[in-house]
């Protein structure tokens, strides 16, 4: 595993709570037959205002610009670049904490675990003041990618900073992997206690996986180092026995050039044949 580069990134995780369980702070359950209290067209909702009646610490997030909100938490992850190994996983709240914030208490946890971080990346979502600071203060140099019309905070854009946003883009096969084949786009638990300790088992299970591939593919590498110079393929070239032209056949061959050359000179003519009749074209 590599202790020098490294990257960061978020994402939401759906709640167990729906949406109807977010009403007004300090109603009650509502019991009125046809379920109207869980109307709620044309009513602007906010987690200041409202809360989940079932999951207290689920917040109404929007998954990104002009898409619907939905009651979730986020989960913040570290990825080591030289193999894609998930080696931090954190479930907090989707409102509270932003992405730099955690990212930079995870370079701590870094540090505190031996670990030596050089460079951390991650998207334009890190692209703050705050997250470089907070990094180059611990010794590490930021590589987030640069929003578009703002400062680059003096971030070098050298061939390292490009090598990270290249890499730090597997840190999605993560997630990816984590809410299909793992399961986790939604969360089974109340809390983000115990669905944090569910991610680290979705995580650790990725993990598994994707050292067996490492090791699979490293023995592959090994078994073609091992493999003597040389063709690929050593054996004789099939011997065919030699063709004979008789007469036949070169009467056959010049048979089917005499129309082809034919062709062609109508062509250039303005002139085909079909069925042994001249047709011009018109």
């Amino acid at each position: 595993m590599s202790d020098d580069h490294f990257s960061v990134d978020a994402t939401l995780i759906e709640t167990w709570a729906s949406l109807k369980s977010f009403k007004p702070k300090g109603t009650d359950q509502g019991t009125v037959s046809g379920n109207s209290w869980t109307d709620s067209k044309g009513e602007q909702r906010g987690n200041a205002m409202h809360e989940s009646t079932t999951d207290a610490e689920a917040k109404l997030v929007p998954k990104g610009p002009g898409k619907e909100a939905r009651l979730s938490f986020a989960g913040h992850a570290t990825m080591e670049n030289r193999h894609g190994l998930c080696v931090l996983f954190e479930v907090r709240p989707a409102v509270g904490a932003p992405e730099w914030a955690v990212a930079v208490d995870q370079a701590v946890e870094l540090r505190n675990r031996g670990l030596k971080p050089r460079t951390i990346g991650g998207d334009k979502g890190y692209h703050t003041a705050e997250f470089v600071t907070g990094l180059r203060a611990l010794g590490i140099v930021p590589n987030p990618a640069l929003k578009a019309g703002q400062r680059t905070l003096r971030a070098v854009c050298a061939a390292a900073h490009a090598a990270s946003q290249k890499v730090r883009k597997r840190i999605e096969e993560i997630f990816g992997w984590a809410k299909t084949t793992g399961g986790f786009r939604k969360s089974r638990y109340r809390g983000v206690e115990r669905t944090h300790a569910h991610g680290q088992y979705v995580v650790a299970t990725w993990n598994l996986v994707r050292m067996a591939k490492l090791m699979l593919s490293g023995q592959q590498e090994a078994a073609r180092a091992r493999r003597p110079p040389g063709p690929r393929c050593a054996r004789p070239p099939a011997l065919r026995p030699p063709t004979r032209r008789g007469p036949r056949r070169e009467r056959r061959e010049n048979a089917s050039a005499e129309p082809m050359a034919a062709a062609k000179i109508m062509k250039s003519t303005g002139f085909y044949i079909k069925r042994d009749r001249f047709f011009a074209v018109c």
